[in-house]
């Protein structure tokens, strides 16, 4: 088994309305070369707060793998493409990966 090494992969998770945007920001964004791979993680309820009014939706989960390098500008053309008018997009840096795949992430992403 390969060793687990420091990494530069991040995570990007976000909520969509629905899997087709799911899907159709998983495919611009691997097209882009901005992520290595897209998870969806499938319908989830959220609540939240918006503009006063407590919501109760359906949305889609998903998670996208990526470097350090990459991670600012996909967040930013997630952005771009998201519905909504204030996203929900967060990076996380996986502390820890295993070796190859952390270098088969870099090889999708690094033009």
């Amino acid at each position: 088994m390969a060793e687990s090494v420091e990494s530069s992969v991040e995570w990007v998770y976000l909520t969509v309305s629905s899997e087709e945007e799911a899907v159709r920001l998983a495919r611009v964004v691997l097209d882009e070369k901005l992520a290595a791979c897209a998870n969806l993680l499938g319908a989830i309820r959220s609540l939240y707060r918006w503009q006063g009014e407590l919501c109760d939706e359906q949305e889609v989960a998903m998670v996208l793998k990526t470097t350090s390098f990459r991670v600012e500008e996909l967040m930013d053309r997630l952005s771009e493409l998201h519905s909504y008018q204030t996203p929900c997009i967060l990076a996380f840096s996986a502390h820890r990966a295993e070796e190859l795949f952390s270098s088969w992430v870099a090889s999708q992403v690094d033009a």
